[in-house]
């Protein structure tokens, strides 16, 4: 099995960090009194790069395989990839950029396409929609969506990053004051993060297969955890858990997806992102519909649906294919052998 290693980097103002201007507006999201602060100081120094650079000496005087990952909250896109360094710093600076954009095609074009023009041959792309850190994923793009963000996730060109419980749907759980561990949230109100932390749920009975049915749990299940939980869900065959089993063995099973490359479809409807990842001679089209509308979409006369966030679709007529809203839908779209 690959080692893989994680470093995460927490930062405070030290020295003479200067005050952040206009009241101190996020790039990524607001974080109370620590974006009053530029912090030039305590975060992104040059001298880091030459840090991950023996880190990653140390991992390759090692037999086998090895990956090192780094937890690099950069928003601009070249000091991000600077990261990758020349194939000597890290084999992947994750990439939060979807993490907090808006759930529109626009949004999430603009952001894939920044990653694709500042990766560097030797860097493999990545994307995350949800870690320990962040809202869970069906609360910031809305239940509705969760479907699609799995499709999106799980067909873009580089490694997806899955946090537990998304597979599932889980949702923000609201922590009552006396019930937080988080010290954050403790400092500042409003800011916990327990309410993504909380425990999986495997099963519906007392206890969710976390723990015993006598015992409190670190934090407290969501109160849909007795019909949210692995076990309903493996049960139902339109379930959100069983979508993510079908597009991982797609992705597994389609060069393109798991080694191809990506291009960007050009005018499409404002609530429809589409994309084609190719290699070799495969070819799988990827719509995803941000919107609450149907849209009809082209796909070629020898298009194949191979999976949708709704089951029991109709197939592919006289080359186009009408997306119900939030849905997303992947083709195989290879030419037929002659």
């Amino acid at each position: 099995m690959p080692t893989t290693a994680v470093f995460e980097a927490r930062a405070r103002p030290v020295g003479s960090a200067p005050a952040r201007p206009h009241g101190g507006q996020a790039a990524f999201k607001a974080l109370g009194e620590y974006h009053a602060w530029e912090h030039v100081n305590d975060k992104g120094h040059p001298d880091v790069h030459e840090a991950f650079r023996g880190i990653r000496r140390v991992l390759e005087a090692y037999d086998g395989d090895r990956f090192v990952v780094g937890e690099i909250h950069q928003f601009d896109w070249e000091q991000w990839a600077s990261y990758y360094g020349a194939g000597d710093e890290l084999h992947m600076p994750f990439n939060f950029s979807l993490v907090w954009a808006e759930w529109s095609a626009r949004a999430l074009r603009l952001r894939i396409e920044g990653l694709e023009a500042a990766i560097f041959d030797h860097g493999w792309p990545n994307y995350v929609l949800g870690n320990h850190d962040e809202q869970r994923l069906a609360t910031r793009y809305g239940p509705q969506n969760a479907a699609a963000a799995a499709v999106l996730l799980l067909t873009l060109r580089g490694q997806p990053t899955l946090y537990y419980g998304d597979e599932l749907g889980m949702t923000e759980v609201a922590v009552a004051a006396e019930r937080q561990h988080d010290p954050w949230g403790k400092r500042v109100p409003g800011l916990s993060r327990d309410g993504c932390r909380t425990p999986m749920p495997w099963t519906g009975v007392a206890g969710h297969g976390f723990t015993q049915p006598h015992v409190a749990p670190w934090l407290p299940f969501g109160d849909d955890a007795d019909r949210r939980n692995v076990e309903a869900q493996l049960a139902d065959g339109g379930s959100l858990l069983n979508l993510y089993r079908r597009l991982i063995a797609l992705r597994k099973a389609c060069p393109s997806l798991h080694s191809g490359t990506i291009q960007i479809i050009d005018a499409l409807p404002v609530h429809i992102l589409g994309y084609e990842r190719s290699h070799e001679g495969e070819r799988t089209l990827v719509y995803v519909n941000t919107g609450d509308a149907d849209q009809a979409v082209r796909v070629g006369a020898q298009a194949e649906l191979l999976v949708s966030t709704h089951r029991d679709r109709e197939t592919v007529r006289a080359g186009s294919f009408t997306l119900l809203p939030n849905e997303a839908a992947v083709f195989d779209v290879s030419p037929v052998p002659a």
